[in-house]
């Protein structure tokens, strides 16, 4: 037991030290993004510069002297205030409305283009959550409406229970009638994954197996499990999947109605 339990504890601090190493790279991948943003709208300041008359010149100049004004007391203030980059959103754990509330603030303050600002925060992101996203297919049309692009966002990220909800609905997962194993221990990592954080995986692994053996439809597959005593979930898996296969050929195919058992009858007869 004391071994499992060390295992498992290993295989918590790999998953953190995941996390972490994926978050510094996540921000310096940012700040690269920064460089690059300030290096085209200094370009685009000096083409817009060689195609005005010089009035419009020197009213760019002010402008611009003006930004390089704000641009230097911005720096000076973030000297004492950092500026503080948006937490990566997690689908399932985070309030989506709470994290574009904050998104906002960061890209007024980065100076981040409007026509970027959906490219941008597919960055700040988890996978699931970027999955769900790239299902709407927006164009680079769709994406410069940025309030309408942050809408169907909103809502398609916004369809995820919380944690709490979705230990519920992991506690009740039931095999459909017509699901197939596989499909059913789909579903039930997928809930897992939704319901636990990622340095909840040894707890996780034990619920997901748990509900998997109470869950299957068949109850000679769920008995069988359990006297078995299967501790990995990829293995209970295979078990079932056999069973079900074994179990499939010796049952004969049911009839539906006292016609097609009369035909049926009448075949075996024959």
């Amino acid at each position: 037991m004391e071994t499992q339990l060390r295992e498992e504890l290993e295989e918590v601090k790999k998953v953190n030290e995941r996390i972490r190493k994926e978050r510094e790279e996540t921000e310096a991948a940012n700040e690269e993004l920064r460089t690059q943003y300030e290096a085209l709208r200094q370009h685009g300041a000096q083409l817009r510069r060689d195609g005005f008359t010089e009035g419009k010149l020197e009213a760019m100049e002010e402008n611009e002297e003006k930004r390089r004004v704000r641009e230097e007391n911005r720096a000076a203030a973030g000297k004492k205030y950092p500026l503080m980059k948006p937490r990566r959103f997690v689908l399932g754990r985070d309030s989506f409305r709470t994290f574009l509330s904050g998104f906002r603030i960061f890209a007024h303050a980065a100076d981040i283009l409007e026509e970027d600002l959906v490219d941008v925060i597919m960055t700040y992101l988890d996978p699931k959550a970027q999955r769900r996203v790239e299902t709407l297919r927006l164009s680079q049309d769709e994406k410069r409406d940025v309030e309408a692009s942050f809408e169907r966002i909103t809502e398609v990220l916004s369809e995820v229970h919380s944690k709490a909800e979705c230990k519920r609905k992991l506690y009740e997962m039931k095999q459909k009638e017509e699901e197939t194993i596989s499909d059913f221990a789909a579903r039930v990592t997928e809930m897992a994954d939704a319901a636990y954080a990622p340095e909840k995986e040894a707890i996780k692994k034990i619920i997901r197996l748990d509900v998997f053996t109470a869950g299957v439809l068949k109850d000679e597959i769920g008995i069988e499990l359990i006297k078995t005593e299967v501790q990995d979930f990829e293995a209970a898996l295979k078990r079932a999947v056999k069973l079900d296969g074994i179990l499939a050929s010796r049952n004969p195919k049911p009839v539906r109605n006292d016609e097609e058992l009369l035909f049926h009858i009448g075949r075996e007869g024959m």
